[in-house]
């Protein structure tokens, strides 16, 4: 019994003691979670000790101690706000845009990514854009400009513990029409490519790496009639059926395969050797498969000023385009007061001329080059195979400042020299004119061709960028073309006629010579984004040119029109554009955008003009 009433006088002084000791962040426990009411009622206190017989405790006012370091028996420290943890907002996986304008333009895009757990990513992909109008030519002929491409694309990611895997899939297709009115004249080109690259991620590993392989398929699909050259030498004034090599359905298979590795020799220097090899096949008996190999070794030096990176690159090629060939692989930056940086670089490489660089080049040129025939061989026309350029160097030095928040500035000068550099053939078609068709005439056709050309640069950038309210942009660039040692020469001649020589530098025809760019982005309110762009280019041109005649013994003279060739100026890009996207909503918004506001006549691929103004417009979702 004296126990009990020991324990029951104990219980009752522990709580007298915890009704009369100040209430303070210390000796109150709250339960907090991210998003709370901050306001604090009448907190509850937990009392750690033998379950007794609840005792009635009238509430008191809570109060609080305003004292940083209220406690006197432990180290104080000052408790930090709690803020919850905060978290950007994820965009949304989904993408959809679709628009129509003037002139059948046509603009979708869509795109999905599925996170389907913390180390795997899906993505998928679509797009289509297009247009379609009829142009006059001339001659009173028409030409019905059908040009749509489209895209899709699949894009996987996996996260192993030392390293990402990556693989991807894309398919392409582009429908369009050629100008020949008088001629079979739709092209289709379909494009596939299936590819897997590593790389490692576990900083640890005494050697680093990336490496990966790709298989890519590419099929032009063509078909050319045959042409008819007049001997007018003939009394008769024959014909003579010119044909035309097939190229309906030629196919390009690639494979490439490459690696990068290196290794750290301390904190700030590394080695590596980069190696890529590239195999071309294709099912034209007039075309030979080849074969290339680059080595690239390198050291790397980087500390808080310095970054350096001096190495070379060796290309042998097998096959088609058999030689080796060498560039350097230097590149140097020096960072001072933070804000600057002085940077030379002289590099180099295979560049690719492969059917999917000729459809950038110009999707309406042909793989085809004449061929001079005499007496009674009348083949005119043969399958021309282009080689890959290779760009033996391209130095250039140059200074960027950054002397306040968000604004950058890039002044740079340099040299270039390639070999087998992509342009325009050296050819054209006779047509039923009987004079050689210019390249601006709706019977003409474009051929490419290679040669060799070097160039002087020099330009200048700006950009600048204020929060998410203002983005401009103004760049200019100055180039100096001009031709490789080869001169083209183009002769046609029936028996011992030689009709007409003359010499051409169409090579580097619409090749540009200045070009400026600008754009501007701004953001008056949140929920609109207006955008201002200008492109002006300026391209090469070909000179008039004199024919050197020759009387033949066949005792007639040139045809009319055949001792003068006019030459050729291309337009100079001059592109204005202007764009809007306002957010109606949250996830949906609404675009417009108008191109060539200033409705100027040029040609991007050169004899092929491109539309005037032209309207599109549509509406956005996330999803």
């Amino acid at each position: 019994m004296r126990f009990k009433l020991t324990m029951i006088a104990a219980c009752v002084s522990l709580m007298a003691q915890a009704q009369t000791q100040p209430d303070t962040t210390l000796n109150r426990t709250v339960v907090v979670e991210q998003e709370y009411n901050p306001n604090i009622m009448d907190a509850r206190k937990v009392n750690v000790v033998p379950k007794v017989d609840e005792l009635t405790v009238t509430p008191r006012k809570v109060e609080y101690d305003a004292v940083i370091n209220p406690s006197t028996s432990i180290p104080g420290g000052i408790m930090d706000a709690y803020t919850g943890k905060e978290k950007q907002e994820k965009d949304k996986p989904g993408y959809v845009r679709l628009g129509y304008g003037t002139k059948g333009s046509l603009d979708v895009r869509a795109n999905y990514l599925f996170n389907l757990s913390a180390i795997d990513k899906l993505n998928l992909s679509f797009a289509m854009d297009g247009i379609n109008e009829e142009v006059d030519l001339p001659f009173n002929k028409k030409w019905d400009r059908h040009y749509y491409k489209t895209k899709a694309g699949i894009d996987y990611l996996h996260k192993f513990s030392c390293l990402d895997m990556n693989v991807t899939g894309n398919f392409g297709l582009s429908n369009f029409k050629l100008k020949q009115v008088d001629v079979v004249n739709r092209k289709k080109f379909t494009s596939g490519d299936i590819g897997i690259d590593i790389a490692s991620t576990d900083k640890e590993l005494p050697l680093q790496f990336k490496a990966g392989m790709k298989y890519l398929n590419y099929s032009r699909a063509n078909k050319f009639p045959s042409y008819y050259y007049a001997d007018e030498a003939d009394s008769d004034f024959q014909y003579y059926d010119i044909p035309m090599p097939s190229q309906d359905n030629i196919t390009e298979n690639m494979l490439h395969t490459y690696a990068d590795v290196w290794a750290s020799i301390d904190e700030f220097q590394s080695v590596g050797i980069y190696g890529r090899l590239e195999n071309k096949f294709y099912n034209f008996d007039e075309y030979k498969n080849g074969s290339s190999l680059a080595l690239k070794p390198y050291y790397q030096y980087t500390n808080g000023n310095w970054n350096l990176k001096a190495g070379i690159n060796i290309d042998l090629g097998f096959g088609f385009g058999k030689k080796i060939q060498i560039a350097p692989d230097v590149k140097v930056n020096y960072i001072f007061a933070d804000k600057y940086i002085l940077y030379a670089q002289a590099t180099g490489g295979r560049i690719r001329n492969d059917f999917r660089n000729l459809e950038s080049f110009n999707p309406y040129g042909m793989l085809i080059e004449s061929y001079p025939f005499y007496n009674d061989d009348i083949r005119f026309f043969h399958a021309n195979q282009l080689e890959d350029g290779f760009e033996q160097i391209n130095a250039n030095i140059g200074f960027k400042a950054s002397p306040f928040n968000g604004f950058w500035l890039n002044i740079y000068g340099g040299f270039q020299k390639i070999k087998s550099d992509l342009g325009y053939g050296q050819d054209f078609i006779i047509t039923e004119m009987y004079t050689p068709s210019m390249i601006y005439d709706n019977s003409s056709y474009i051929f490419m061709s290679n040669i060799d050309t070097r160039n002087f640069y020099a330009g200048a950038q700006f950009n600048y960028d204020y929060k998410d309210w203002l983005s401009v942009s103004l760049g200019g660039k100055f180039y100096s073309w001009k031709e490789g040692k080869k001169t083209w020469h183009s002769y046609i001649g029936i028996e011992d006629v030689q009709w007409w020589k003359y010499t051409r530098n169409e090579i580097l025809l619409i090749k540009p010579t200045h070009e400026l760019n600008f754009q501007l982005n701004i953001r008056p309110i949140p929920a609109l984004d207006i955008a201002i762009g200008y492109e002006y280019m300026k391209r090469e041109e070909t000179g008039e040119k004199s024919i050197i005649e020759e009387q033949g013994t066949a005792g007639h003279g040139n045809p009319p029109g055949w001792c003068w060739y006019p030459g050729y100026k291309p337009s100079s890009i001059n592109n204005l554009t202007l764009g809007a996207t306002y957010r109606l909503f949250k996830d949906i918004s609404v675009y417009a955008r108008v191109s060539n506001l200033l409705d100027k006549e040029y040609d991007y691929y050169l004899s092929y003009p491109s539309p005037g103004i032209n309207f599109l417009g549509g509406l956005s979702f996330k999803f």
